[in-house]
């Protein structure tokens, strides 16, 4: 930038390096001052000037400050040019945050943080609140409280950005700055339906924002959401909000759901924190703790907090007793602190030798050229003298997913044990109990033969693992009373060393391409364009579905009805009608001329013990949707006539891909050894099976993706070797291959024209095939980011992409660049 810039204060020469974000209020930038970043107003008035001089002059008070640690990217001096006139400010550059959701998210969480167990999660609720507390101090009011403004480090210390958005109000003259924005979901009832920009806000809303983020970091999800027991369907949140609809309010029209984590898991001081601002801050805002009331409730609970003998990840509160996660893992089969990240369908990105990850970078921080690593920073002592360790798992690397596979089971086994550190249960029973244990325990090693295989240093580590724990680690009966001693005065840092560090973010390109806001903050799994292309639908792991237009990118309406992880949105062929679904099976049609729920179909999803559903689709005229669960079946769900079929699991196999002829007639789906197996979708019968013979035996490979031409003629097949291979769906019969990939295939496409084939392979790689001479078209490379959807538009000239980054991005096919941008 040619602009000759300084800083007001110290007139300083400041050069402007790299561009690394875009949004409509400004840029920011790369500096020649070490540590620090430019934002630079596209208009900055005069008030925008004059409320950064009143924070520039007004810093608050940084409780991280003994940790060496950046709690705000506040203005440290404006930026004007040699006429004096103010263009922005300068700030602190934050190197080591990654985005929040990483880490409350425990499908992210999984794959990017295991070892980010609840013990940690405490702690960066505690460090939020202190760091709300500093500013409340100052008189700043936070307003735009959300995931996407906050980052955290691997000591779970938290890191607050787009500060110049905060209410400010000058303490001299008493001039106040608004907030101007807010947040679905952190908006407090008494400012539901109102013009921010007209409102003085006060602490009391903030309060209604903190009890919200705390609540996400400790349970992964929002609090007014569950099971709606009242009439017709669920209201939006906002309305949820209005009605303090909330899962433990009196009698409440939203009840626990069969997986929300309970509230009496929590320590007693947080869970009056919780009902005092949800519950009687429904009705007198002047009841919601304030920042300083979380901070002290929430070192309580650190200092309350017990490792579970059975499992170092697990954390439980004294007072409840016992380790939840070993019940619910246990009884529901899911660990969303396993330390052994699960086995992903689709593969993360292989960051280069010596390389963080790549992720979307924040306003306000930059990429490290290194990874974050998981210090062993200054060790949290508890107010009884111990301290947590954070040791890795037993070292049988060759059987890790061997064990996470059988752990369900296992702990199944063994969550009894939980009474057995009675004393009146030990004794002389104890020890024929100990023996028939430890067969248990061992019999999935024991059958796989992997114990045979490495040795008596193999069995010694399952030993010290499974068995060990039980008598050399039994916990004594404990009082239920806090500790009185436990308060602690400084912000907690997580303790001991992670197996697996945070990914560290990296510094995103964002100078070419436009950012179109109001996007997802989570993964985008599903995308459909009308066939006019003049709307575009994505749906998300966040749980909403929001329709733009298309290719300008405007968001013009957002659903957010199905509280669930989205699989599906697709268009009916005339675009009247939008169909969703969502990963417990619930099923919703929208009528887009007025975009009101038209029909749904019931949240029973009919695949009983195997749970949610793995994908689905539907046809031209969204009659029917076809869903896929993870045991094998399929479920055929008609909207308007409500009948439903179901093909059973063992006419399938659980490595299976669905898809739908679009004239509503046929399904397709794969088997684990390579075949297709096309029904009727009026009776479910079976047709056919193809390919046969030889040909089958040749291909024998599971089947990650499936897509069909438009006018289902053309298969296309991906395969969990990274097999391409394009079928004639009428014969049968193979087309061609595509050269092989290097990783399973997650995402195909096939465009209007049937002339090109979209494929990505677990990575941001996205190849384009020639189908008709199978030669390699066109390579466009995502670096920062792992693709989850794609969809081409009619005339073929743009392909849409749906990311974990996340953000939805449009290509222009002909200049083989990136158009523009969807994003948060």
């Amino acid at each position: 930038m040619s602009q000759n810039l300084k800083t007001l204060l110290s007139e300083r020469p400041i050069v402007l390096n790299q561009k690394i974000a875009s949004s409509g209020e400004g840029t920011v930038w790369t500096t020649d001052l070490p540590g620090f970043l430019a934002k630079l107003y596209h208009q900055p008035t005069a008030d925008r000037i004059d409320k950064l001089k009143v924070m520039v002059a007004h810093p608050p008070k940084n409780p991280m400050r003994h940790h060496h640690h950046v709690t705000f990217a506040w203005p440290q001096d404006l930026l004007v040019d040699a006429q004096g006139n103010g263009l922005g400010f300068l700030m602190p550059e934050i190197v080591d945050g990654v985005k929040l959701s990483l880490i409350y998210n425990p499908k992210l969480r999984s794959r990017k943080a295991p070892r980010f167990n609840w013990y940690y999660l405490h702690t960066a609720a505690l460090n939020f609140a202190l760091a709300l507390k500093s500013l409340h101090e100052e008189g700043y009011i936070v307003g735009d409280i959300k995931p996407q403004n906050l980052l955290v480090n691997s000591r779970a210390l938290i890191s607050v950005i787009d500060a110049d958005s905060f209410q400010v109000r000058d303490p001299l003259t008493k001039t106040l700055y608004r907030c101007l924005v807010g947040s679905e979901g952190f908006t407090p009832v008494e400012l539901l339906g109102k013009e921010l920009a007209t409102i003085d806000q006060e602490e009391v809303h903030d309060r209604f924002r903190l009890g919200v983020m705390i609540y996400l970091l400790l349970f992964g999800d929002q609090p007014f959401k569950g099971k709606w027991i009242g009439r017709g369907e669920s209201p939006q949140p906002s309305e949820l909000i209005r009605q303090g609809a909330w899962p433990y309010a009196p009698n409440s029209q939203v009840q626990p759901g069969p997986n929300t984590i309970p509230l009496s898991i929590l320590h007693p001081q947080l869970q009056v924190c919780f009902q005092r601002c949800f519950t009687a801050g429904h009705q007198n805002p002047q009841e919601r703790p304030s920042a300083q009331d979380w901070g002290d409730a929430l070192k309580l609970a650190i200092t309350d907090l017990r490792m579970c003998h059975l499992e170092n990840n697990h954390h439980y509160s004294r007072t409840y007793g016992r380790c939840y996660w070993c019940d619910r893992r246990a009884f529901l089969g899911v660990d969303i602190f396993s330390p052994v990240p699960a086995i992903q369908r689709t593969a993360a990105p292989q960051p280069r030798k010596g390389s963080a990850p790549p992720a979307k970078q924040p306003a306000g921080s930059r990429r490290k050229t290194t990874p974050i690593k998981t210090a062993p920073s200054a060790v949290s002592t508890m107010a009884n003298g111990s301290a947590h360790s954070f040791s890795g798992m037993a070292p049988l690397q060759a059987a890790t997913h061997l064990l996470q596979s059988s752990r369900t089971a296992v702990h199944r086994r063994t969550s009894f044990l939980h009474s057995l550190h009675h004393p009146a249960v030990w004794g002389g029973g104890c020890i024929a109990i100990g023996i028939l244990g430890l067969g248990m325990l061992l019999l999935p090693e024991l059958q796989s033969g992997l114990l045979i295989q490495q040795g008596a240093s193999s069995l010694e580590s399952v030993l010290q693992q499974k068995v060990r724990p039980y008598f050399f680690k039994a916990v004594p009966l404990q009082s239920n009373n806090a500790d009185a001693n436990a308060s602690l005065a400084a912000p907690v840092e997580a303790s001991g060393t992670s197996s697996t560090p945070l990914a560290a973010p990296s510094s995103t390109s964002f100078a070419s391409t436009p950012l179109m806001h109001g996007g997802h903050w989570d993964t985008v799994t599903t995308l459909d364009l009308t066939l006019d292309d003049r709307l575009l639908v994505s749906g998300s792991k966040d749980t909403t579905v929001k329709l733009w237009s298309f290719p300008d990118g405007k968001l013009k309406h957002t659903f957010s009805d199905h509280y669930e992880p989205l699989v599906t949105a697709n268009f009916s062929k005339v675009a009247k009608t939008l169909v969703t679904s969502s990963l417990g099976g619930k099923v919703m049609a929208w009528d887009l001329k007025t975009l009101t729920l038209a029909s749904s179909l019931p949240l029973e999803n009919g695949f009983g013990m195997e749970g949610t559903i793995r994908n689905a689709a539907t046809d031209d005229s969204n009659s029917f949707v076809a869903s896929s669960g993870w045991g094998g079946a399929i479920l055929l769900q008609y909207l308007q006539s409500g009948k439903t079929i179901r093909i059973p699991s063992n006419a399938m196999t659980s490595e299976q891909a669905l898809v739908v002829v679009p004239n509503g007639r046929q399904l397709v789906t794969s088997t684990s050894d390579g075949l297709f197996q096309v029904w009727d979708a009026t009776t479910g019968s079976l047709l056919r099976t193809f390919p046969d013979g030889l040909k089958a035996a040749d291909l024998a490979e599971p089947i990650s993706a499936l897509t069909i031409s438009r006018d289902g003629k053309l298969l296309a097949s991906g395969g969990w070797y990274g097999s391409v291979v394009l079928w004639n769906l009428e014969t049968g019969t193979l087309i061609r291959r595509f050269p092989k990939q290097d990783k399973p295939v997650s995402v195909l496409a096939i465009n209007h024209q049937n002339n090109l084939l979209a494929s990505v392979s677990s990575n941001a790689t996205i190849q384009l095939w020639d189908i008709t001479t199978g030669a390699r078209h066109l390579t466009l490379r995502d670096a920062a980011a792992t693709i989850f959807s794609l969809k081409f538009s009619r005339y073929g000239d743009l392909l849409v992409s749906g990311s974990d980054e996340p953000a939805i991005k449009v290509w222009n096919l002909k200049t083989r660049k990136l158009l523009k941008t969807l994003v948060q």
